[in-house]
């Protein structure tokens, strides 16, 4: 058996990605990187001979030999973009405008969540401070905080599926806007980001022999020995004799085969012995296969950036008042000449800032999808809390949505999003001990996914239509992209403005061309309308890629990509999509600026 005394060549890749930008919006400038994959021999004698090698882009490279004491290395590309980053970074600031002149409290909430399926290790989280905060408290779930006119969090660790929180909340009095400047944030992930793992083989200088004896007439004693005289560990698979006549060398016969599976270590050896029935002068030979077990280390190391933030703080122009005029010898005031008595200052009362913020989603944020996570931020306690949530589509009649456990300084909830469109508001009571602490308010802008069922879509919303109009509003929604007739410029449309114009003009869908274009396969039959036209996504990975990246719903990813695809113009009332479009190069107009007035 083995005596754990050897050594193992290391195959190694290091990775280094830089420039990743971590946006506001939650999308990620994915920047570049390249990687080394190196092939160490470190034995003092023993040789690695026969290598093949499989490189991160899936081609094998053979090796002749890789001396003692050395090692090879080869570069490749690391793609992120095609791969993906393993950590999202949720960077938030709340509220988003302050008030000039007065005390107030804004809160740092950042969420780190691993994504990958190995450690994140030796994070590094750091960012300069504006003047004029002072540190009203702190809540984080690991590592190490430090706050002295910047931040620096460092984590040892983030396990696959673990999500991190860090909440700072500052007091301040500002005089005008705050600019946060971007984070510097760098971490090592333990695996390689260029979407493969290289493979080794190899074989060192082992050597094996055979002995026979003559027992009797007829019979043969053999000996086989497989000694391990290298500095390595080898793992014995599979061990063959053969026998030929001393006359006819080439006329081989397997007279024995095993498996013996075992792990040899330096001076180690397999022996095995077997009687062999030959009437004539044998010639035995060995055939063995074995590996050398190796050892794999991999590593990323990932620096990023977020995106600067500025806090608003809007100042209102004072009215200027002119100084009173009085003419000598009249003053405005008796004069008195004795000296006043002394008051005492007033204490100043120390500022107390909110108890419950909403952290997401944000006030006006558009809400598109079927579910989304509301999550609330309130001061560190000892005490156990949880926080109520509230919806309401008036402001006036409140509805319990669900409730959620204090954990840290986060509470979250999966919202199921009423299906409607307009404005809806959200109110969220955070309970200490069984008493009120706190109640939050924001408000969101509902533009409710489309919503499949069966072969055709359908939109819910809480306004009561009349059969006509209810009709067209489901066929309305159902065709996703329209482009004029042949010989125009094709436009597509995003969920953002189908919801526009269904809710400005219910009988839009008259005014559309008849032939429309969709980005799936499903036909469908208008009255009136001819068949429609259909045409097919190409590139569905590159859709896929859109919807992950930027968060997009599937919809809205296949409006954008088919836009690429076609050289459309998307149209949006969607801020957001404008600026992603405009970073792909997509050609994008705003809504306001198509004319409601579309003609067959």
């Amino acid at each position: 058996m083995a005596n754990a005394a050897g050594v193992m060549p290391l195959v190694s890749s290091t990775d280094q990605v830089s420039g990743v930008v971590y946006y506001y919006n939650g999308t990620v400038d994915h920047g570049q990187g390249n990687g080394v994959l190196t092939i160490a021999n470190p034995a003092e004698t023993s040789p690695l001979v026969g290598v093949n090698v499989t490189l991160m882009n899936g081609t094998t490279v053979f090796i002749q030999q890789i001396d003692p004491s050395s090692a090879d290395t080869f570069d490749y590309v690391v793609d992120t973009n095609s791969t993906g980053l393993p950590l999202d970074l949720k960077e938030t600031f709340v509220p988003t405008t302050l008030s000039a002149g007065t005390p107030q409290q804004i809160r740092l909430c950042l969420e780190l969540k691993n994504t990958g399926n190995v450690n994140i290790t030796d994070l590094v989280y750091e960012k300069a401070l504006p003047p004029g905060l002072s540190t009203a408290w702190t809540s984080y779930d690991s590592g190490v905080l430090t706050v002295n006119g910047s931040i620096t969090w460092t984590l040892c660790s983030i396990s696959p599926g673990d999500t991190m929180h860090l909440a700072i909340a500052f007091n301040i009095t500002p005089g005008s806007g705050l600019y946060f400047p971007g984070a510097n944030v760098s971490f090592d992930y333990l695996s390689s980001l260029a979407g493969a793992v290289p493979n080794f083989s190899g074989y060192t200088n082992t050597t094996f022999q055979v002995q026979k004896s003559h027992a009797s007439a007829d019979t043969w004693l053999v000996d086989a020995s497989i000694p391990d005289d290298s500095e390595f560990n080898i793992s014995l698979d599979n061990v063959s004799v053969y026998r030929s006549d001393i006359n006819g060398s080439l006329s081989m016969c397997n007279i024995m085969s095993s498996e013996p599976d075992i792990l040899l270590g330096p001076g180690d050896s397999w022996n095995t012995s077997l009687t062999d029935y030959f009437n004539q002068t044998p010639v035995y030979f060995l055939q063995i296969a074995y590996h050398i077990p190796y050892a794999l280390e991999q590593v990323s190391h990932i620096s990023a950036i977020t995106e600067p933030f500025t806090v608003t703080v809007p100042t209102a122009s004072p009215t200027a008042t002119a100084p009173p005029n009085y003419p000598p010898p009249y003053y405005p005031y008796q004069q008195n000449t004795a000296t006043p008595t002394p008051q005492p200052s007033p204490t100043p009362q120390p500022y107390t800032g909110p108890d419950i913020v909403f952290v997401t989603p944000g006030y006006n944020d558009i809400i598109r999808g079927n579910s989304t996570e509301l999550e609330t931020s309130v001061p560190p306690s000892n005490g156990t809390g949880n926080v109520i949530y509230y919806g309401s589509p008036d402001n006036i009649t409140w509805v319990k949505i669900g409730e959620s456990p204090v954990s840290g300084n986060t509470s979250t909830l999966l919202w199921n999003v009423p299906r409607m469109n307009g404005t809806y508001y959200l109110k969220a009571e955070h309970y200490s001990s069984q008493s009120l602490s706190g109640v939050a308010f924001t408000q969101v802008l509902i533009a409710q996914q489309i919503m499949p069922i069966g072969t055709t879509t359908l939109l819910m919303s809480s306004v009561n239509w009349t059969m006509i109009t209810a009709f067209l509003a489901i066929i309305a929604l159902i065709i996703f992209v329209a482009v004029p007739f042949i010989g125009n410029e094709p436009v597509i449309y995003d969920t953002s403005a189908l919801f526009a114009l269904s809710s400005s003009d219910k009988d839009w869908l008259s005014k559309l061309p008849r032939h429309t274009v969709r980005p799936d396969e499903i036909v469908f039959e208008i009255g009136g309308v001819e068949k429609l036209k259909m045409k097919t996504i190409k590139d569905i990975e590159g859709m896929r890629r859109l919807e992950k990246d930027y968060g997009l719903s599937a919809y809205d990813a296949m409006a954008i990509q088919l836009a690429m695809e076609s050289h459309a113009t998307l149209y949006t009332a969607d801020a957001d999509i404008l600026d992603i479009c405009k970073k792909l190069d997509v050609k994008v107009k705003p809504l306001e600026k198509i004319s409601q007035k579309i003609k067959n």
